[in-house]
């Protein structure tokens, strides 16, 4: 998904669809993690959720209401399984923020000895 200028990444795993009590059709994700160093914390979980959700607004929105309820992150290793956060709404707009940061900083980063563009 592009976040104020930044490709980011998500491709969700699982995708989940359902149909509510009410009838309504809705669709989700889920994103496992496999770390090999730190296990996935509770902030960034909530994070990688919130992502899962914007993915799904984006590109499973034909298939349903998109649906924070449905968008977990699953820590491997730990066999944690991640709750979506109830303030979606404040957290996409840190995600959005942090964006906006790295792409005004981009320009002004040294590139890595030895990288050749395009490569």
């Amino acid at each position: 998904i592009d976040v104020n200028g930044v490709s980011v990444s998500v491709l969700p795993h699982i995708i989940l669809e359902g149909i509510t009590r009410k009838g309504d059709h809705v669709v989700g994700g889920i994103k496992f993690s496999f770390p090999k160093t730190k296990p996935l914390v509770e902030e960034s979980a909530n994070f990688l959720s919130i992502l899962i959700h914007w993915h799904a607004e984006e590109y499973l929105a034909d298939k349903g209401k998109p649906h924070i309820r449905l968008c977990h992150a699953i820590d491997i290793p730990t066999a944690t399984v991640f709750e979506p956060p109830k303030t979606y709404k404040r957290r996409r707009q840190q995600l959005q923020e942090a964006c906006n940061e790295i792409v005004q900083r981009w320009p002004n980063v040294e590139p890595p000895r030895g990288y050749v563009e395009g490569e």
